[in-house]
């Protein structure tokens, strides 16, 4: 059996990255790789391509509306994608000139704008969203909503559990708990 490690140099596509994504999968022989559908595999790594690159959107998205002082952003994160170090990457490489204390208090300030809710359950989710909808219905009747962004990141990982995937809150940790 050949392992697909082997055949890197051989092949453009086989690089690290598609290494990582066959031995997260258990694949690690040629043989093994094409006993499993090559398309299906193709079009799961381009969907987390896909998925990554709207990561990066949402996150410029909430620095661009937070830096500008437009308002508020809400930003619901069942992902764990959510990052200062990234949000800091996205703002800053605008002010290069700025000291590095310019650099932080400007960080900050976008901070200050951006409210970040981690949920990683389906029922933290609705009682966060049962939160929200109350605290922004009082806020608009006194005319004092500055939420001008709310972004809910990897809603799917809230429900592939109940779709029968893996983790660690499938139906199966369930059922054995």
């Amino acid at each position: 059996m050949v392992l697909l490690k082997t055949m890197e140099e051989q092949s453009p596509f086989i690089d690290s990255t598609f290494l990582d994504f066959c031995k997260s999968r258990g694949i690690f022989t040629v043989e093994y790789f094409l006993i499993h559908d090559l398309n299906s595999l193709k079009s799961f790594a381009e969907k987390q391509y896909n998925a990554e690159r709207l990561k990066q959107v949402c996150l410029q998205a909430a620095a661009s509306i937070a830096k500008r002082h437009a308002g508020g952003v809400i930003f619901i994160d069942m992902g764990n994608s959510f990052s200062a170090a990234r949000i800091d990457h996205l703002t800053s490489h605008v002010s290069c000139s700025a000291s590095s204390q310019q650099n932080h208090e400007a960080l900050c300030n976008v901070m200050k704008n951006i409210s970040c809710h981690q949920v990683f359950d389906i029922f933290a989710l609705f009682d966060l969203l049962r939160q929200l909808e109350s605290k922004l219905k009082h806020q608009m009747r006194s005319r004092q909503c500055s939420v001008r962004l709310l972004v809910v990141d990897s809603f799917s990982s809230l429900m592939i559990p109940f779709l029968g995937g893996g983790g660690p809150y499938s139906e199966n940790s369930f059922s054995h708990g």
